[in-house]
């Protein structure tokens, strides 16, 4: 994995990084995150489709049917999905 650090050089991670000035950052989740985190699981599961097509080792949480990452797709990506699929119906 190479990163690039603040003196402006690209590492390797195994590089040392004697004379660098690193400054992680930290991220802040949201304080409804594990809520959001409940409800994306439970769409997952709920949503629709046969058990089959579902993927969930490792805390995955995809639809191979809808092509719908639960995990990782914005909530945005999600509905725009749903809604294309429900068009697709409609067109049938």
């Amino acid at each position: 994995m190479i990163f690039t650090c603040i003196c402006g050089a690209k590492h390797n991670v195994e590089h040392t990084l004697a004379g660098c000035d690193i400054k992680i950052d930290t991220v802040e989740l949201p304080k409804d995150f594990d809520d959001i985190q409940i409800l994306r699981k439970l769409l997952w599961l709920k949503h629709g489709c046969s058990s089959a097509f579902l993927y969930g080792d490792d805390g995955e949480m995809q639809c191979s049917r809808c092509v719908i990452d639960f995990k990782r797709d914005s909530i945005s990506s999600i509905e725009d999905k749903f809604n294309h699929i429900a068009l697709r119906g409609i067109a049938k």
